[in-house]
């Protein structure tokens, strides 16, 4: 009778093998990884399907063998992190997709690897800081973003590090302001849905007005 126990489990167990097996074997015939290469016989892309869409990780090549951008897809959409490289192999950009949207931190290097620019992105969409940087590195603009629109304290620097400009936007909307050594007011830029809208003023340093531009959607439509 202990006998019969033994050989019932382990049927039960081999069984459970075979099953373990036929799924693993199911998915990787659903699963295959597409590569197409250059005529210099390198690799252009590396692709992974199952059921006929894009699932899994994407890689593309220059020529020169070095990648050239690494993502991830889930159902023919961008899901996961992607990175951009430049010829040489440093990273270019590095950006997070959530169901085919920007999700979280993009951030844009230079050559030399030093980031030139930050951006914050929620579903899609510009919210939240914003940098950009020098090609050295150091602090150029830093200011913030809401639901794609220029919002809240923007400041401006020099390379050494001193604040030449500033604005406050609202959704948008306001005023950029910029300054010589002294502090004297010689620029004052209005701005209207993100982009120039209104007066463009460029002033002599005795405060008197030296230029006029007026704009309208960005685009110059008069000037004194």
């Amino acid at each position: 009778m202990q006998l019969l126990y033994k050989d019932h489990k382990m049927k039960l167990t081999i069984n459970g093998l075979v099953l373990f097996v036929l799924i693993m074997q199911l998915f990787v015939s659903c699963s295959k990884q597409e590569v197409i290469y250059y005529d210099n016989g390198k690799k252009q892309s590396e692709i992974t399907y199952k059921h006929g869409k894009k699932n899994g990780k994407a890689v593309f090549y220059f020529e020169n063998g070095k990648k050239s951008l690494e993502t991830v897809y889930r159902n023919d959409t961008l899901n996961g992190p992607l990175v951009r490289y430049f010829t040489t192999g440093e990273v270019e950009t590095e950006e997070n997709f959530v169901n085919g949207l920007k999700e979280g931190a993009e951030k844009v290097y230079n050559e030399y690897g030093n980031m030139i620019e930050y951006a914050e992105y929620c579903h899609g969409e510009k919210q939240g800081v914003y940098k950009q940087f020098y090609p050295d590195g150091s602090l150029y603009i830093a200011g913030a973003y809401k639901h794609n629109q220029i919002h809240g304290d923007w400041h401006y620097y020099d390379f050494n590090g001193f604040e030449v400009a500033n604005a406050e936007f609202t959704d948008g909307k306001g005023v950029f302001k910029a300054y010589n050594e002294e502090g004297i007011l010689i620029r004052s830029v209005e701005y209207c849905k993100s982009v120039i809208h209104g007066e463009d003023i460029t002033y002599n340093s005795d405060g008197s007005v030296a230029k006029k531009v007026e704009y309208c959607n960005g685009k110059p439509i008069k000037v004194e």
